[in-house]
């Protein structure tokens, strides 16, 4: 701040309501100096209480009323929104029961295949031209074999029951060996699909990971397949 001596320095809340005061030396304003129609007795900077008592007591009323009013609901909005909550939750409910019984829907599905599936396997290992192919056959195999053991084990766990494979299944041979590969692959897709609508419905730790497991599975199964296709030219 600049020093100017003995002049006294003249804050802004000092300065009195009304009109402005008359100029003086250096075009500074003089707060002694009272304007015309101001009550005498009133110091410079000064606010009547009454009128900043009665501001304080209108906005702490008007607050006390906002705040108030978040909390105090009209008559009967507090049973409409009871029932939206219970709506929802019964919805959710309903959700919940139509997701797992689908999902073990999916599940028996799925170990009821497994003969099935052991058939095709067979097939291709038998069909397969190369070494490599029958090496990567065998894994796929013996990853399903596993599959269908987690199955069996979920199934169990989420209901008590056992289920066991069909065992009287006709298996149709794929035309040619590509055609088998062609096939396993688009099972392969098909197999995730359903197997993430389990997934969903899981809400155990345990029984999450054994579908990550599978899923994880199943898409490096999908890679392996696309190799032998290319691997053995066949066309789409």
């Amino acid at each position: 701040m600049h020093n100017y001596g003995n002049w006294p320095y003249v804050s802004s809340n000092m300065m009195v309501p009304g009109h402005s005061n008359r100029k003086v030396d250096f075009g500074m304003t003089n707060p002694l100096i009272m304007p015309p129609n101001i009550s005498s007795d009133l110091q410079p900077g000064y606010t009547p209480h009454s009128n900043h008592e009665d501001m304080q007591q209108e906005t702490g009323s008007e607050m006390m009323q906002q705040s108030m009013g978040l909390n105090i609901m009209q008559p009967g909005m507090g049973s409409e929104i009871m029932e939206q909550g219970m709506g929802q939750n019964i919805m959710q409910h309903e959700k919940a029961n139509a997701d797992m019984s689908e999902a073990l829907d999916l599940i028996k599905e799925a170990i009821k295949g497994e003969t099935q599936d052991k058939l095709f396997y067979q097939y291709l290992l038998d069909n397969a031209p190369a070494l490599l192919d029958k090496e990567i056959i065998e894994e796929i195999m013996d990853n399903e074999m596993k599959h269908a053991k987690l199955f069996r084990q979920l199934y169990f766990e989420l209901t008590g029951e056992t289920i066991k494979p069909d065992e009287n299944v006709t298996f149709e041979k794929p035309k040619t060996y590509c055609d088998g590969l062609r096939g396993a692959l688009m099972g392969e897709t098909n197999a995730v699909k359903n197997y993430r609508r389990i997934l969903a419905a899981m809400k155990s730790r345990k029984h999450i990971n054994m579908l990550v497991e599978i899923i994880t599975d199943e898409l490096r199964h999908g890679s392996l397949y696309t190799l032998l296709i290319h691997n053995n030219d066949c066309k789409y």
